[in-house]
C-alpha cells in the first residue's frame, strides 16, 4: 500500500508533463501549480486530503460508507491581480502573507458543474480513471479562467456591474473585498466609483448593524482614511497587468 504523499507525488508529477501546464511552477507548501506574471498570478490548487470513507446525503440523513483508503484531490482554480491587492497592504489587520495568498476570483470545482472531489485509491487500483478526470477538469477549469475572467475588465463585470444590476450581491462575510472592489471600480470605470462606493456603503451598514467582526475591525474611521486614500492613489495599469 502506498502513502497519500506517494500517491499525491505521482499525481502530481504526471500533471507536471502536462503541456497546458508548462508554464506553472508546483508549490509544495500550498498543494497549488501557479502561473506567475510580474501583474497577476493563475493558481490551480489540488487542496488534498486522505479519507476512508464517504459521507452521503441521499436521504433525510446522512450515510457515511467505508470505501478503500484513498487522497482526495478538490481542484480549485483563482486568479489574483495584484493591482487591486497591494496598495491596502499597510491598512489589512493581517499578516502579510495572509494578504498576498487572497486571490481576486476563484472557484472550486463543483461551482463549474464538475465533481468536488475526485477519490484516488492509495493501492492506485483506479488511478487512470481518477487521473483522467481530474486533469480533464483542470484543463477546462484553466480554459475558463483565461475565457471569463482574462483582465480586469471582466473581472469588473462580474464583481461590480452584475451587483449593480441586482443579479449578484455583494459578500456577506469579511471586509478586504470592498477595497478591492472600489479599486477595481476606480482603475476600470472611475466615473461609476460614487454610485459604486455609495452602494458598497449601504451593503456595509446592514454588515455593521448584525455586527460582522471583520467590518467592526474598520467601522468607521478607519473605513475612510482607506477610502481617502485610494481616491488619491495613482495606478499605473497597462497591457503588462493582463493575462498572458
Amino acid at each position: 500500500m502506498n502513502s497519500s504523499k506517494e500517491v499525491l507525488n505521482i499525481i502530481v508529477e504526471r500533471l507536471k508533463s502536462e503541456d497546458f501546464l508548462n508554464d506553472f511552477e508546483y508549490h509544495i507548501s500550498s498543494k497549488a501549480f501557479v502561473y506567475k506574471t510580474p501583474g497577476e498570478k493563475l493558481i490551480v490548487e489540488l487542496d488534498p486530503y486522505t479519507t476512508d470513507y464517504l459521507i452521503s446525503c441521499d436521504g433525510d440523513k446522512p450515510t457515511v460508507k467505508d470505501i478503500p483508503k484513498s487522497i482526495v484531490i478538490r481542484p480549485c482554480i483563482s486568479r489574483r491581480f495584484e493591482i487591486i491587492h497591494r496598495w491596502y497592504e499597510k491598512f489589512s489587520f493581517r499578516s502579510l502573507r495572509d494578504q498576498r495568498y487572497s486571490d481576486s476570483i476563484g472557484f472550486a470545482s463543483d461551482m463549474l458543474g464538475f465533481d468536488g472531489r475526485y477519490f484516488f485509491h492509495l493501492d492506485l487500483l483506479n488511478f487512470e480513471e481518477q487521473y483522467n478526470k481530474v486533469v480533464h477538469v483542470i484543463k477546462d477549469m484553466c480554459s475558463f479562467m483565461n475565457s471569463f475572467f482574462r483582465n480586469l475588465e471582466q473581472l469588473y463585470y462580474y464583481k461590480i456591474v452584475l451587483v449593480m444590476e441586482g443579479k449578484r450581491n455583494f459578500p456577506d462575510g469579511g471586509a478586504e473585498w470592498l477595497f478591492r472592489d472600489l479599486a477595481l471600480t476606480k482603475i476600470v470605470s472611475p466615473n461609476d466609483y460614487p454610485i459604486v462606493k455609495s452602494k458598497a456603503l449601504e451593503h456595509i451598514e446592514i454588515m455593521h448593524n448584525r455586527h460582522e467582526p471583520n467590518i467592526e475591525r474598520y467601522y468607521p474611521n478607519k473605513l475612510f482614511e482607506i477610502f481617502n486614500y485610494l481616491e488619491r492613489y495613482n495606478f499605473k495599469y497597462n497591457e503588462s497587468n493582463r493575462a498572458k
